[in-house]
Formats: structure tokens, sequence, C-alpha cells
């Protein structure tokens, strides 16, 4: 069945009535309630402290332990106080009472466990824990007293001495009830004759006085005990997991008989109904019941359990217990559906047959294979939808929170900017469970009820033609997950279909997806769904993960095939988002974030381990890469943060899980791979940053280096050379070297430079001209007179007249300077890093540039107006003017290092400049030519 909440989040615990007429729950908030049944909705309660830690009710007193280290009578029902049954130094953790009333047993983190007698109102003190005690049990022949510990013991004391008799090392060591992986909730049966103790993923019963074993008791997967309790019929055991799960063992077969799978967190008390059902609470504070359904009272009534072989009982119509092969008729009748006289007990269908086989072979499978139950939906960045005051969504936008009590339904939204909106405050009459939050758009969803189909609402924030919500109503479709970006709503069903929206209610695109969908993210135009898609086996789930892009033009879904979704081992997903810049990033349950780059998953960041407790969680809200930082909420015990008072938001930096961070070089190592990982990301705008980030780079790679140095490692010292990202730091590199005295080393770092340095230079040398003559002219003519000639249909006008002007416009001659004919003619060529010559290159304006690249332009942005295409080009050839004049700049600063020494100085004589040079190829001007006769002052 489907749990229903009964407290605050935290430790709760649950006992009967005695006459089983009321469900008596108690809660970390410190209420008291009393319950006419799971579904009761007028429940009464009383407070009792600001914490309530275990409750039990015997003839007309409830027995609560508080915060307040006593344990306080109360009379029932009217919950009036009646006295101080005893004092703790700390809290109580658990009660229990004699069948006959006539002694209370209880424990205490104060390590002791204190047996009171009600009548005289004397107390006695069992000492010798050496941590809080768990949980303690008294013997109903009030002889013994069974107790466990966070000391790993569980002991069986001897009531009139005081003396341990018995003593088990089976409970994991803490330090606290509060911390404790388990409860170890053990149990006397009603005859006092076997103890059952919850060890590991199995209940072991052993035999009072001789304490021999006698059963084991085996849970299907891995689900560790927490507690058990016996049936007051003793016919049966009940069990609750860490994990959530409910078992009920019989102790006729030793086999599982009854399964609850509707908890998610930790079975912290169970309670019998007469042998019929049980009702249990869990960590949350939820309340949930689980019912026998092959349950018949007659047979109880009847069959009487041989006190000295508890384990096997008595089977039905079997005479030779020892003959495995003995057929039961009464098991073949219950089987087929007739009593013990004939009578029909129930209708037998093909349909049940089928289905009675399919269970049969799937409980034979979960028993042979380890199967994890697939994991649910959930809406990121929520929190659970049964507790009363929870988180719709928190995100970078804002905050929506839901008030779901008795005199208050309402939905409060709340913007971080509040320039953006104002706050929002409405009523929840249509009962929604999920929401997102975008900057134009507040989206709803409500599930499906009796009363009416699941319905969306969106409210447009943001709305220019004064329509302010828009909805739709799913029909037989359920509403699970919804996401919002950049004009568009999606949203998943219960049926594996996703359902896309424009921004003002358009039904744009339907698409199937090949599970049930787990969790969902967007972020402008990318949408990210997650789903189930296969088994699990050994406690992993099987999830895969979808990328979609929205068009923004037709508002379809262009999705990638689905790929496994990584999560830490026996973990699930926790949280699912995109970063400020749109990486797509995933947290499982273990605290491991990863970011998906360049279709790879790389981990981070490892959060839990960050928390000072292993109790305590981050709560994700979002995630920067710029500042390399996760935006969360630290929450206290719990996954999720209080509503009341409003959390603070903390910054934890990213800290990749690389081995030895301890040592110094694992920390630079850590330090260059996040900012390595990060910086092809980012946006183009931040040039800036980008700046800051490869400066930040060259210097851990340059103390990398440093590190290798002086440690004797010149292969790895090499090896970084040549991941350094320019020049410069490949110089300064060899400079390191020569100072530590590193000669050879220095010399294959300046041959690294060198190689650098040539392919860095050489692919971005133009195709030289032809004629020296034009290199201060354009140096292409696209425009031609041919009316055959391959020109565009449609060229710019204007751009054609400028030209034309400028063709025809007169140019100033160098003929025309008045120049000593004697002087000393300048080189027209610059010489190169590596002793080979080449011609200046030619200057080109930005008209040039773009008639020789616009057919480029137009096949990159072919939707642009021709205005809209010479921006685009005039920013692409400032992007390229810029690199060639930073290359020309770090070129010569090489050409600088390498000057060769200058000649001798020769004697003033007349001398004829030699008319092959190194430009032979090229051809000289007029004024070039001249020069060349003449002399040469030196």
């Amino acid at each position: 069945m489907s749990l229903r909440y009964a407290h605050s989040e935290g430790h709760t615990d649950i006992c009967y009535s005695e006459d089983s007429n009321y469900i008596i729950t108690c809660g970390s908030e410190g209420d008291v309630r009393i319950w006419a049944g799971v579904e009761d909705a007028d429940q009464k309660d009383v407070c009792v402290g600001d914490k309530a830690w275990s409750v039990f009710q015997k003839g007309i007193n409830l027995y609560v332990g508080t915060d307040t280290n006593i344990i306080q009578a109360y009379t029932f029902p009217d919950l009036e106080p009646d006295g101080i049954i005893t004092r703790f130094t700390s809290p109580a953790t658990q009660i229990d009472i004699a069948p006959d009333g006539s002694k209370l047993a209880a424990s205490s983190s104060d390590m002791n466990v204190h047996v009171v007698d009600l009548n005289s109102m004397e107390c006695k003190k069992l000492t010798g824990h050496r941590a809080p005690v768990l949980s303690v049990s008294l013997d109903p022949k009030l002889e013994f007293v069974a107790s466990s510990s966070c000391d790993g013991t569980v002991r069986i004391w001897a009531l009139s001495s005081g003396d341990v008799v018995k003593q088990w090392e089976v409970v994991p060591k803490s330090n606290a009830f509060e911390t404790s992986s388990v409860l170890c909730r053990l149990h006397f049966d009603l005859e006092g004759r076997n103890v059952a103790i919850p060890i590991g993923e199995t209940v072991k019963l052993y035999r009072r006085e001789t304490w021999v074993h006698a059963m084991t008791l085996s849970s299907s997967g891995n689900n560790v005990i927490n507690i058990v309790k016996f049936s007051p019929c003793g016919k049966f055991i009940a069990g609750g997991s860490t994990c959530g799960k409910v078992f009920i063992w019989s102790l006729i077969t030793s086999n599982i008989i009854e399964e609850d799978n509707s908890s998610r967190q930790a079975i912290c008390g169970i309670a019998w109904c007469a042998s019929k059902s049980i009702v249990f609470v869990n960590a949350n504070g939820q309340l949930g019941s689980l019912q026998l359904s092959n349950f018949q009272e007659n047979d109880i009534e009847k069959e009487e359990i041989d006190p000295g072989n508890i384990p096997l009982g008595e089977p039905e119509l079997v005479d030779d217990d020892d003959d495995d092969n003995v057929i039961s008729l009464g098991k073949i009748k219950a089987e087929t559906g007739f009593g013990e006289n004939g009578e029909i007990l129930r209708s037998v269908s093909p349909v049940d047959e089928v289905d009675e086989r399919s269970s049969v072979v799937e409980s034979v499978i979960r028993s042979k294979v380890n199967i994890t139950e697939p994991q649910g939906a959930f809406q990121p960045s929520s929190t659970p939808v049964h507790l009363q005051q929870r988180y719709m969504v928190w995100n970078n936008v804002g905050i929506i929170r839901q008030f779901n009590m008795e005199d208050m339904n309402d939905i409060d939204i709340e913007f971080h900017d509040t320039s953006l909106h104002h706050g929002v405050r409405m009523n929840n009459l249509l009962g929604h469970t999920i929401a997102t939050l975008t900057e134009k758009l507040a989206v709803f969803g409500s599930p499906k009820t009796e009363d009416g189909p699941s319905k969306l609402v969106c409210i447009l924030l943001k709305a220019w033609d004064g329509q302010k919500e828009w909805d739709c109503s799913f029909g037989e479709e359920e509403i699970v997950l919804i996401s919002a970006g950049d004009g568009w709503v999606a949203v998943a069903t219960d049926i594996s279909t996703l359902h896309l929206f424009s921004a003002d209610g358009t039904q744009t695109d339907l698409v199937s997806l090949p599970g049930r969908p787990v969790s969902i993210a967007g972020h402008k135009e990318h949408l990210c769904v997650i789903t189930n898609c296969g088994i699990g086996l050994h406690g992993d789930q099987s999830l895969f993960f979808i990328e979609f892009k929205i068009d923004p033009l037709r508002r379809l879904l262009k999705s990638t095939s689905p790929k496994p979704l990584p999560l830490s081992c026996g973990s699930s997903l926790r949280w699912i988002g995109y970063t400020d810049e749109g990486s797509l990033v995933t947290v499982d349950y273990v605290g491991v974030l990863r970011i998906l780059y360049k279709s790879v998953w790389r981990p981070v960041c490892n959060l839990d381990k960050q928390c000072k407790s292993e109790y305590d969680h981050f709560f994700v809200i979002g995630l920067s890469e710029l500042s390399q930082n996760v935006r969360c909420i630290l929450c206290k015990g719990t996954y999720y943060p209080p509503v009341t008072p409003k959390p603070l938001v903390a910054e934890i930096k990213w800290k990749i899980p690389m081995c030895e961070l301890d040592s110094d070089k694992s920390q630079l190592e850590e330090d260059l791979l996040r900012t390595v990982i990060t910086i092809p990301n980012l946006p183009s705008d931040q040039n800036e940053e980008k700046r800051k980030i490869e400066k930040n780079i060259s210097v851990v790679i340059m103390k990398l280096f440093a590190l290798a140095c002086r440690s004797g490692l010149d292969s790895r010292a090499i090896s970084l050379c040549e991941t350094m990202p320019s020049i410069e730091v490949v110089k300064l590199a060899a400079k390191y070297a020569a100072k530590l005295g590193k000669h050879h080393l220095a010399e294959k770092v300046t041959d690294i430079a060198n190689k650098m340095s040539k392919v860095s230079f050489i692919p971005e040398i133009p195709e030289e001209n032809s004629d020296t003559e034009n290199a201060t002219e354009p140096e292409n003519d696209n425009y031609s007179q041919d009316m055959f000639g391959d020109n565009e249909a449609k060229e710019n006008l204007i751009l054609k007249l400028k030209k034309k002007k400028e063709q025809m416009s007169p140019k100033p001659l160098r003929i025309r300077r008045n120049e000593n004919p004697f002087k000393k003619a300048k080189e027209e060529v610059k010489v190169a890093s590596d002793g080979n010559t080449s011609v200046a290159e030619p200057k080109m304006n930005f008209l040039d540039w773009y008639d020789n690249n616009r057919s480029r332009l137009q096949e990159d942005h072919p939707l642009l107006k021709e205005g809209e295409l010479a921006m685009a080009g005039m920013k692409l050839y400032k992007q390229e003017k810029t690199i060639k004049t930073t290359l020309n700049q770090s070129v010569e600063d090489i050409d600088k290092n390498d000057i060769p020494p200058p000649e001798p100085e020769l004697s003033k004589k007349r001398k004829i400049s030699p008319e092959n040079s190194n430009v032979s190829n090229k051809k000289l001007n007029v004024s070039s030519k001249l020069k060349s006769f003449s002399f040469s002052k030196r």
C-alpha cells in the first residue's frame, strides 16, 4: 500500500494499544499521536517534548521516552501526565513491558538498561555496555533481558543477578544512537521460548536458556535487517530493513510469505495486530501497513507450535516429519482453493493460475538472483511529496514552496532577482505536486485522482498580450515529470511518453521514451530525460539518458540515441541538471558529481566526502564551470533542507577524486585537469576569464615542471614541456632547467621550443604575391569585366561602387619622394627564425578581405542578410587580424634571440649589389631597380 505522513522526518516509533483498536506513534518533532487506523484523518495528538524516542501502551497507561531523559507515564486514551517511571542521563531509546504488565525495561544512550517494577517502582540497573544501548527486550518469563548496543554486542542479562549470561559480537559499531547504521531491534516471542536477533541480511533465532542457534531466516537481496517482531500467535515474524523493505516470514516453512517495497527509508518501528496484519513506520516519519493475504484465523487457533521445536513446527496432515516425499493433503487443498471439509475458499480461474505461476517464478528468480527495484520518478531540486512543508523546486531562478497543512494549502513563488518578477502566492486548488521555474514560465503539474485527470498549468510571467496562464488535461495519462526552457515546456507521463509544448500552449511534438521516466532537466534549447532501461542486479540501477535539442523554429525534438548513465555501485540517481554554461550534470546517492564533456562522463567532485559527518548531505541547486563550484545547501542528518527557517546556500569547490590528493603533485595535477576540461566549455564572450584560466594553466604546468626537475624526473619534465600552451612558457622552463644546472635538459627543452615556433609560424604565413610591386595594393580583384566570369549573382552594389572608386583614385608613387639616390635601400625582406627569407606580408583591408571570403561566410551563415553578413565578417576579420598580430609578435621575439653577430666593417668602396638575391623569384619594382645600382654606404 502507499505510505502516508505521520511525523516529521527522523526516528519514529510505533505500537498498538493492548486491545488492538488504536495505533500509537511518536516522532522527532516531539508529538505522540493516536490513530483509529492507518487512514484516520482525525488523529489525536499531544506534544511531550522536543523529541519523542519510544512509546509503549499497557493497561491504562501509555509510556513515552522523551528527550528530557525520562520515561513519562500518561493516562490512556486521555493522555494526561501520570508520573515519571525512571530517569536516565541521556534519552531513552526503547521501552518494553512484560505481558503481565508487572515490569518495564528501558534502554538509554547513557549505556544503561533499567528494569522497573511497576508495582513497587523499584529500579534495577544493568550496566556493562560501553556505548549507547540501541534496543531492549524483556523475557516474558521475567528471567532474562536482551539488549543490543553501539559497542557491537548483543547481551543476555540474568534479571536476578544482573550478570551477562550470553554475548554475541554481531552489531556494527558506532558512537551514537542517531548515527548507528542499524537499530538491531531484537525480540522475545510471547511464550519466551526463543529470541530473534537481526544480524546483517538475516534473522537468527536462539533457544532460551541454552542460547543455541535454532533457525536462520534470510531476506531477498541486499537488505540489512533493522528490526524484528514476533506475531502474537508465534507462527510468523516480521522484519524491516535499512533500505525500507518489510518482510513477513513463516516459522513453519522459513520462507517469506509477504513483502512490501513501498518505503524507501529505513524501517524503525513495527507492530502486530492480532497476527492478521502489521503497521510500520520509517525514518521519514511515514506510516504504512501490510496485510497477510492468506491469513486464516481458524488455522492459528487449531495449530499449536511445539515448544521444544519452534523452527520446524507440525506440518498439516503429515505423520512423518523426516520424510521429504510425504504429500500434504491440507496444503494441496489450500493451494487448489478448497478447505479441509471441501468448502470453496476462493474461485480458481485460468488467469489466477497464470498469475500464481508468474508470482512463483518471480519469487524463485528473486531468491536466486539479486534483482534491484527500479528507481521511481522524481523531480530534481525538490523535496518529498509527503512533507507538509516542502520545496517543489529550488533552482538558479527562484524557489517554489508548497504548504500542505490543515489550515493552509498554498504555493509560494520567490525569485532570487526581484527585478525579474515580484513574488507570487496562490491557492493550490488543483493539488499540484511537481513544478519547474524559468525566467519567463512557472509550470505546475497535478497527479491523476478520482475527481479528475492529471493537469498541466503554465503561468506566463512576461506575456505581452496580457495572457497570464494556460492549462492542459492529460486524460488517461498521468504527469510524472516536467521541465521548461527557452520557449518550450516538456512533460513526461507514466506511459513513457514525452509531450512538447510551446510557451503559449501549442502542442508541437510527441515522443515515445525507451523506458519509464526517472528524472528530467532542461536548459535553454537542451533537454535531457533519464529512463529505466532493463533490470538492475546486485543493487545497481540500469538507467539511460537521452539528450534532446529543441528546434527554435519548428519546435521539434532532435535526439541522440539512449546511452547508459554511469552511477556508483549500489547507488541510484539523486539529482540531474545543467551547469550555467550548459553542460549536463548528475549526482548519485554516494555523492559523486559527474559532468558530461564531449560524450564522456567525468567525476569532478564527491560532495558527501566534503561533509563533516557521514550522515550529512548536500542538496544541489546549481553549478558553475567558470568559477568551478557547486551551489548547494548543507542538510544535517538528511538529504533535504528545511523550509523554515530558510537555509543558506553554500559554494563547494570542485575537487576531482584523484589518487594521493594529500601530496603537492596530485593537488597540482587535479588543478590542471579541472582547468583543462572546463576551458573548452566556456562561452565565447568570456575572453578575459579564459585568459586568466590559460594563465593558471601555464602556472600549474610550470610548477609541475619545477617539481619534476627537483625530483630528478627529466623524462616527466620533457613530457610536461610538450603540453605547455605557449612558447614563452617553454622558454621559461628552459631557463629554469639551466638555472638548476640541468644543461642537457635545458637543451632538450630548447629544441621543443624551436619545434613549436616552426609549427606555429609556418602555417600562418599567407601566400606571397608574385610581384612585390603589388605589395601595398590589394592582392586579388574578384570583380571581373568578363560577363561569363564566375561572379556571384547578387553582389553588393555599394561595395562594388566603393571598390571601383578606390581603384580609380590616384595613388602616390615612390618616385615623387625626393629621396637621396645614394642612400642605402631599405630591406624588403625579413629573415625567419629558421634562416629562410620571405617577402613582407601585404596588408589587406576589410573590403578586400570581405570580397575574398564572402562565399565562405554565406555558407557558414545562410540565414543572415547582407548587412548582418557584413557585420559577421567584420567580427571574424578582427579576430584573424588579432591572431596574426600576436603570432608576428611572438616570432619577432624569437628572432631577437637568434640575430646573427654583425659583420666586420668594410672599407668605403663602390660596391654593386648582386642582382640575384634571395628574392630572385620576385619581380622588383622600378625604385628598387634604381637603388640596386647605387652606392652602399658603410
